[in-house]
């Protein structure tokens, strides 16, 4: 009887594991780099220019009718030091766990990325990076909270016609006390059309925010709003894509103020083209930045980067970029995990860096 009971209850386990997956992946990116602030130079060994670096962890759970569970625990990390992205967080990145149907699509609850950045990441370098890295434009003057909200819902559709359809809601604050009970709250909603070599983003976002430098409860709020498109068309010889970003609604700062979820007005304009060559793939990219109201905000950046495989898992790049920054801008060379060297303002700022990305 107890030898029953004891093959019984290691059956148990051995069933639910067949149904369910948990992966354990990573990226690994690591660079050596040299720079200028406009200042001074600086030499250094970097992590995450192309793609952040990364482990986590994936799970999936079969319950039948179509229908799976999801998860996704991702921790960021300094690959140079071995230091966490964010100290006493462990999954900085993302941290949700949903469900998703053949038929009806996704849907996600925690901390996960807006549909407004999916968007603007949908096209890019193919080969090592992410859509935005080293060596992309737009990722100069990306504005930090409106990638990955704390406390979000998300819904993404199933491809229908070649459109997917997707939808945000996220609690800045959450309710937390000391500081008004919208802060930071987001609405996002993008599609993506995709037909052949044809590819169509498009996406809004709108966030609640504040320039009071002192918060607390009754601090009176604002809300602005981003708006994104991206065409892009595979020409097989070469990849080219138009991008525009605009922000609107609020008051007109002059800085961003990311603890507040405010920042200037602005037009973003890119153009990048994707140039295969053997294995590898150059990409080329110019974007301007155009603050509204204040000329001296403005900026333009100017980039090119090679990627090569070593193997499906490793490959190496090597690049420059360069941001030139209007009197009162100091925008810098940004790469993926949003670690380019801080420049003073009116100053131009350039990096020229080599690099290997491996992944398990």
């Amino acid at each position: 009887m107890i030898k029953y009971v004891l093959l019984t209850m290691c059956a148990i386990p051995a069933v639910a594991f067949a149904q369910s997956s948990v992966t354990l992946y990573g990226i690994i990116d690591t660079s050596l780099e040299t720079a200028n602030t406009g200042a001074n130079r600086v030499e250094r060994m970097a992590s995450g220019k192309v793609v952040a670096s990364r482990w986590g962890l994936y799970g999936t759970e079969d319950i039948g009718g179509g229908t799976k569970i999801l998860f996704k625990l991702e921790n960021g990390f300094n690959s140079a030091s071995g230091a966490m992205s964010s100290s006493g967080v462990l999954f900085n990145r993302e941290s949700w766990v949903g469900l998703a149907n053949e038929r009806y699509g996704s849907m996600k609850f925690g901390v996960q990325y807006t549909p407004f950045h999916t968007a603007r990441v949908k096209y890019g370098p193919g080969v090592l990076g992410d859509g935005m890295s080293w060596g992309i434009a737009m990722t100069d003057f990306v504005f930090g909270p409106t990638v990955r909200p704390n406390n979000s819902v998300r819904y993404d559709s199933p491809m229908m016609a070649g459109f997917t359809f997707r939808a945000m809601y996220a609690r800045g604050a959450n309710g937390a006390t000391g500081s008004p009970g919208t802060l930071g709250d987001i609405r996002s909603f993008g599609f993506e059309y995709a037909n052949g070599p044809l590819l169509i983003e498009g996406a809004y976002l709108d966030q609640v925010g504040t320039t009071a430098t002192t918060i607390t409860s009754s601090t009176p709020t604002t809300r602005g709003n981003f708006s994104l498109l991206t065409v892009a068309y595979d020409l097989g010889f070469m990849n080219p894509r138009a991008e525009f970003e605009m922000h609107r609604g609020g008051p007109n700062v002059k800085t961003s103020y990311a603890a507040g979820y405010v920042t200037p007005k602005h037009n973003i304009y890119e153009l990048d083209d994707l140039i295969p060559v053997g294995l590898g793939l150059i990409t080329l990219s110019v974007g301007h930045y155009q603050m509204l109201g204040y000329s001296s905000g403005s900026a333009t950046g100017y980039h090119v980067r090679y990627d090569y495989p070593l193997s499906k898992g490793t490959g190496v790049y090597a690049g420059a970029g360069m941001v030139r920054n209007g009197s009162s801008a100091s925008f810098t060379v940004g790469d993926a995990s949003a670690g380019g060297l801080s420049v003073a303002a009116g100053r131009t700022a350039t990096s020229v860096a080599f690099g290997m990305v491996h992944r398990f």
